[in-house]
This record gives structure tokens, C-alpha cells and sequence, in this order.
């Protein structure tokens, strides 16, 4: 049995999803019902805060499961309402963490996954280097601080349970938020983007190439206790991405040139500092590591799944 946190998210519930077509056995939990769970599939899923919710109690609801899949998280907020946003992430990404793996142990699970984030090596490929997994962590936001206490939490519990991490990018999908919607917005209505002189590289994941690689990491021996970066297999240059972007959705994508400085004082200027300096840094990932012990490589090209993300963002709106 597979028990899988944060159901209802971006990656949990597509997880949910790649499980159930594949008729494999698992738990979903989250505090709200995720799309798949039909009325008919209700054993498969079931309603759990895990803020609120002991060790004693989560024990109780490990009770024969294998492997667990911790995607819950709270994650990047674009728009924060804390007012302390650093002690709300402690709370569900090491808190919550550390709670589950006393009860995972204590249930007798044998896996224990953990979504954690690039972020934790750092917010830029230093000196074009690409991040690999023997750097020293260099986590800059409140988000990544708190997946690396995280992480620092599992290894604490390494001894007692297999551990597996995963550092991904940036994942992109149907129903992906914050920026990568904002671009498709853009895209869609055929807005004048000045963003052609970026030169730089970022290594992105596919929705789906993400699942691909959580599969193999519950059913490969040799996964247990390893930390893997994981991506697309191609990086991209921001225009790059919003060419093949916009090839999904159906049209060319106009952009025009703008001198950097002048795109980063637009950023000042509007308060967008951090979405500008995602759109013009560089990150590039290693992914060899997990391709070498697990035999795992991408299903889709980063161009099928952004042409594919595409597609699916234009049939979403059409549905609405």
C-alpha cells in the first residue's frame, strides 16, 4: 500500500491519478477531496489536516502501508497574507515532516519519499556550473530553508527507514499556477513579451516525467537512502520556453528585445523582482545520478511536454 500526502496538489494528486490507471493500491490524504476521487473510489481517499493531526493518530492510519510519498507542502506563496510567513513553512515542512516519519517508523513503513526542491542547493547556477547532488546545500528563501530543515529531519530517521529525496525545479503541467500561468495568459492573448535578449539556461520538469520519477523511486531497491535532482533532460533559455509554449497553444509568441538593465529596473519598479530574476538567471541540473542507479530517463522531451501543457491549458479554458 502507498500513502501519498498532499493529494489534492499539483503533484500528489497526479500521482493519485498515474496509481489508480496503473490499479495499483493507495491512500490519498489531504483537507480537501481531490478531483479523482469519484464517489466510487471514496476507500481510496480520505480527509486528513495534517497540522493538526499526532503522530499516535497518523500511526494509526499507516497501518499496512509500504511506502509513503510526502508531497504536502506549503509552497511558494506569490501574494503572502502571513505574518510570519517563516514559522507557517517550519510548521508544515518540517513539523508535519517529522511527525509523519515518527509515525511512519513507528507503523513499521519501509519507504519513506520526500518531495523537497532545488531550491535547496541554491536560486542560481553558480559560475554555470550545474547543480548535482554532492554540492553543499545553499537554500535562500523561507520555502527552500524549510525543505532543507527538512531533509536534515529525514536523515536523522535514515537508520530506521529507507529515505529517498527528490530536488526538483520548477514542475510545469495542466493546471499549473503562478508564473507558468501567467505566461500562458500572456501567450494566449498574443501580449508583447520583452524577453528575447535573455540569454540564459534553466533546467524545468514536466508534470508528468515527475510522476515517472516517483514511481521508480517507490519501486526501485536501489533508491533507498539516495537524494536525487531531477529535470527535463534539456534546459531552456526563457524564449526558448515560450516559443515551445506557445507552439502548444497554438500560436507564435511575440517577443521583442529589451536591454537587461532596463527589464530589471521594471522589476523594481513594479515590486516583480524575484519574477524577473527567475526569467533571467540561469539553473541548470545534473540529472545523471538518478539515470544511472535507477535506470529512469524522462518519458517526454521538455518540447512534447511543454507543446503537450500547451495544448491541455487551451482545452482547460475552453472547458470553463
Amino acid at each position: 500500500m502507498i500513502f501519498i500526502t498532499g493529494a489534492s496538489g499539483f503533484v500528489g494528486s497526479a500521482l493519485c491519478a498515474a496509481l489508480r490507471k496503473q490499479e495499483r493500491p493507495f491512500y490519498g490524504v489531504s483537507r480537501t477531496r481531490p478531483y479523482w476521487a469519484a464517489c466510487s473510489e471514496e476507500e481510496a481517499f480520505f480527509q486528513l489536516d495534517l497540522l493538526s493531526t499526532s503522530s499516535i493518530d497518523l500511526k494509526e492510519k499507516l497501518s499496512g502501508v509500504k511506502t509513503i510519498v510526502h508531497c504536502a507542502a506549503r509552497a511558494h506563496i506569490m501574494h503572502e497574507t502571513e505574518q510570519d510567513p517563516e514559522r507557517a513553512f517550519q510548521a508544515l515542512n518540517v513539523n508535519v515532516t517529522q511527525r509523519l516519519l515518527e509515525a511512519a517508523v513507528a507503523a513499521g513503513v519501509k519507504r519513506f519519499i520526500f518531495v523537497s526542491s532545488v531550491g535547496v542547493n541554491g536560486e542560481k547556477t553558480p559560475d554555470n556550473i550545474p547543480f548535482h547532488e554532492h554540492m553543499p546545500p545553499h537554500p535562500k528563501a523561507p520555502y527552500a530553508h524549510s525543505k532543507w530543515q527538512a531533509e536534515q529531519v529525514i536523515q536523522g530517521y535514515a537508520s530506521k527507514i529507507e529515505t529517498v529525496i527528490l530536488r526538483p525545479p520548477l514542475i510545469y503541467g495542466p493546471f499549473a499556477r503562478g508564473n507558468f500561468a501567467a505566461l500562458f495568459r500572456a501567450i494566449q492573448a498574443r501580449l508583447p513579451l520583452p524577453l528575447a535578449s535573455i540569454k540564459n539556461k534553466r533546467s524545468f520538469l514536466f508534470l508528468e516525467n515527475m510522476i515517472s520519477a516517483l514511481i521508480a523511486c517507490i519501486d526501485h531497491p536501489k533508491a533507498a537512502g539516495e537524494t536525487f535532482l531531477v529535470s527535463d533532460t534539456e534546459a531552456l533559455s526563457t524564449p526558448e520556453l515560450i516559443a515551445t509554449l506557445a507552439k502548444g497553444v497554438g500560436h507564435s509568441a511575440f517577443l521583442w528585445p529589451c536591454p537587461m538593465p532596463a527589464l530589471h529596473l521594471v522589476g523594481v519598479l513594479f515590486r516583480k523582482q524575484e519574477s524577473i530574476r527567475r526569467l533571467t538567471d540561469s539553473l541548470v541540473i545534473d540529472a545523471r545520478k538518478i539515470g544511472n542507479l535507477l535506470q529512469w530517463h524522462p518519458p517526454y522531451t521538455a518540447a512534447k511536454g511543454l507543446e503537450k501543457t500547451g495544448r491541455n491549458y487551451v482545452l482547460c479554458q475552453k472547458a470553463l
